[in-house]
């Protein structure tokens, strides 16, 4: 018999699930649920802080969004102190009246984030449809009671399920995820449940399915609106308007949707799926709601960066002034004293600043040029004598000229700069000489200088501490695998095979790296010379693409094992292997040979300064000063032509492995088929993802600070390396114990 317990009875407690079969790793699997929680925690109060401070920013739409960062807050808070309790102490019990509490709290946050998502689609239906009343309708008075209705909505829909569920007796203990949830706790209710059921019932009807029907009709009338407007380019403008708020739903509704799909049709799937599932939906939100609207509301991008511009500007520009010569180096602090004519008044401040840090690196070429000159003050003063001058007037002389150069120099680029910002958004093209091809007959600088993250000069030295734990993780990890493999004979087999080449591109990829950013971020030395950077460049596209390559043949590898068995061992022999390795590698070298030549032959002027802490072929063609179209077609063809294959290829496998698996009858053989690729899975989406959204960003967010394209160049090139190791060191049995005949002292 159950015991069967209320709140009405002594001191009951329920006991949280963290994530099913990973109860030993839950300390490790704690930091990336701290950091989902701090980039929640973070990101949302930056954007309540720059509405608040930020008068600009007390319209309608902001404030509707510091409503969705503050129930974001809220619901991060209601989850974080039972989920990291569990993950750091283990302690998995939650007191009878707590756990109501937390149940409380989640579902109301929940159900206040579905309406304010709802009254956000209306600010923009209003916006688009009724321009000329969006002040009149949208006032703070009606803002205000609209928060206030939606407060009163979600309170008074989840308070009788709160006393309905606390009327029951509950027979179990034992909730199957880290907090409350109504329908993990109905579960262990020995009771009827009809009237919960049916109030949940009529809940999901009212408000999960009720909102998005609203919003979608919403967004049909905007639609209706928007086709007719006459011109494309207002119809793209009205349509960006909404696009971040278009993904703030999806992000909510669709892992919403799959929470209730696998609650409803997979009962008898693994404890894992929806412990996950529920998870990505309570964390996923409130983590990407403050970076969507980060980066693609400019508004909040630069109410952010004026937040925190001070600091960083004055980092830039000592920075940018430590590698000039000394009689060059006021050339940074003269530029805030002297404004310069900008001939489109339309740029921004911000702007004009990067602008001017351009025209620094610039005159970098200059100064480093004509170093040698201004050390040789004792044969200047020579040839003043033998010609009867005085040599202190000599350098009097010398100094204002040497400052007054440098310092037209950058004026006259600047200028030319911003005609060429103002010519491209009127339609026109311009054709821009720099000054320092008419003084130097320069095709290519000595050397380049790295950058590493833009406003956070000064902190180098700090951020160089978890990129050397990355780069330890990386490497040693990766070799603990290879070693493994290597000494194991019952991993001599063709999955470990392609494994151990995983690991090799990933201990290459990082050695690539690795010179550049450790130099840059803890020596503070930011020049490499034109040749190692075009090798560094080669090195890194060539190890990202084998891994591309290496990650496609590892699909096959399980197609193969999944789909014809008994045929493994005869079609993937080590002939066939050593093969494949040998294709991908030659594949990723013919293909990236002509990539220095092609960049060879452009005159490199605009600029020495790199936007990262190392040589990628994007960045070193931005400072070409000539026609870079056969550059580009060749770069679009190596992209399609390989890692769009690979995708395509490696997701064709996954159809047909998964097609194969619908067919086996068992259940368990299905899922013990489909957990051998879990691991390839997960690094598949290591690798992909970052790529995507690099190239998604370098596509659509060309206006987004310098700092976001330098951080997801750094995940798409740091974040693999690191995590394979881990994800196949977790989830494959025989590399974990494979590693702990190693070493024999670790306990699991």
């Amino acid at each position: 018999m159950y015991e069967v317990t209320n709140s009405t009875q002594g001191a009951f407690y329920f006991h949280l699930m963290g994530i099913p079969g990973f109860e030993a790793f839950h300390i490790w699997i704690s930091i990336p649920f701290f950091c989902l929680y701090t980039i929640s925690i973070t990101g949302n109060t930056s954007i309540l802080a720059v509405i608040r401070t930020d008068p600009s920013l007390h319209q309608p739409m902001y404030l509707f969004l510091s409503m969705l960062a503050l129930t974001d807050v809220g619901l991060t808070l209601t989850t974080l102190p039972t989920v990291l309790q569990l993950l750091w102490f283990d302690n998995s019990k939650i007191s009878f009246e707590a756990c109501f509490a937390q149940f409380f709290f989640l579902h109301g946050f929940s159900f206040m984030e579905s309406s304010v998502l709802l009254a956000m689609s209306f600010d923009r239906y209003v916006a688009i449809c009724r321009p000329l009343h969006y002040a009149s309708i949208l006032t703070n008075e009606v803002i205000g009671r609209i928060g206030l209705a939606l407060v009163c909505r979600c309170v008074l829909a989840v308070l009788p399920s709160l006393f309905l569920l606390k009327r029951l007796p509950f027979c179990r203990s034992h909730l199957s995820h880290s907090y409350c949830l109504h329908q993990d706790m109905i579960r262990l209710v020995c009771a009827d449940i009809r009237v919960n059921s049916w109030y949940g019932f009529a809940l999901v009807l009212l408000i999960i399915v009720m909102d998005p029907l609203l919003i979608v009709l919403s967004y049909i009338l905007i639609l209706k609106n928007i086709l007719s407007t006459a011109t494309r380019t207002e119809r793209l403008r009205a349509l960006n308007n909404c696009l971040s708020h278009i993904l703030a739903v999806l992000l909510l509704y669709v892992p919403m949707v799959g929470v209730s799909m696998t609650h409803r049709f997979t009962k008898h799937a693994s404890p894992l799926v929806h412990v996950i599932m529920a998870n990505v939906y309570l964390l996923a939100p409130p983590v990407m709601n403050p970076i969507i609207y980060s980066a693609k509301t400019k508004q909040i991008r630069q109410a952010i960066f004026h937040l925190f511009s001070p600091k960083s500007i004055q980092s830039l520009d000592v920075s940018m002034t430590y590698f000039l010569p000394e009689n060059y180096k006021s050339i940074g602090e003269d530029d805030h004293k002297e404004p310069v004519d900008v001939v489109d008044t339309n740029v921004s401040t911000g702007h004009l600043h990067e602008v001017r840090m351009e025209a620094v690196g610039m005159v970098q070429n200059i100064a480093l040029a004509e170093r040698q000159p201004f050390h040789q003050e004792g044969e200047r003063e020579e040839s003043d004598e033998a010609l009867g001058k005085d040599p202190q007037a000599h350098s009097q002389d010398a100094a204002v000229e040497s400052h007054s150069k440098p310092q037209s120099l950058v004026n006259s680029i600047t200028k030319q700069v911003c005609r060429i910002l103002q010519s491209t958004r009127s339609g026109r093209q311009v054709l821009w000489t720099p000054p320092i091809m008419g003084l130097f007959n320069v095709t290519h600088p000595a050397f380049f200088l790295l950058t590493g993250i833009p406003g956070l000069e000064s902190l180098h030295s700090w951020l160089a501490g978890p990129l050397c734990a990355m780069y330890a993780v990386a490497l040693g990890g990766n070799a603990v695998i290879l070693q493994a493999v290597r000494r194991q004979p019952s991993l001599h087999a063709p999955m470990y095979s392609f494994l151990s080449m995983l690991s090799f591109s990933d201990v290459a990829m990082a050695l690539a790296t690795l010179p550049t950013v450790f130099r840059t971020f803890c020596l503070h030395a930011h020049s490499i010379a034109f040749d190692a950077c075009l090798t560094q460049m080669v090195l890194i596209h060539a190890f990202s693409m084998m891994e591309s390559g290496i990650l496609l043949a590892m699909s096959f590898d399980r197609y193969v094992a999944i789909c014809h068995p008994l045929r493994y061992a005869a079609v993937l022999t080590g002939s066939v292997i050593a093969g494949t390795g040998l294709a991908v590698t030659t594949r990723s070298f013919l293909t990236l040979f002509p990539l220095p030549f092609l960049l060879r032959r452009l005159p490199l002027c605009r600029s020495n300064v790199l936007s990262h802490s190392y040589c990628l072929h994007p960045d070193l063609m931005r400072l070409a000063c000539a026609d870079v179209t056969v550059n580009s077609i060749y770069g679009l063809f190596v992209l399609v032509s390989t890692f769009g294959m690979d995708l395509l290829f490696v997701f064709l496998s996954y159809v047909l492995i998964l097609r194969s698996v619908l067919a086996i009858a068992s259940h368990e053989a299905r899922l013990k088929a489909l957990n051998t690729c879990v691991s390839h899975i997960l690094a598949v989406l290591a690798f992909y993802v970052p790529m995507i959204g690099v190239s998604t960003v370098h596509r659509f967010g060309k206006q987004a600070p310098r700092y976001v394209h330098v951080l997801l160049s750094n995940v798409y090139l740091f974040v693999p390396p690191v995590l394979n190791p881990l994800i196949y060191s977790a989830k494959t049995k025989e590399i974990r114990r494979a590693v702990l005949r190693m070493f024999p002292r670790i306990r699991m």
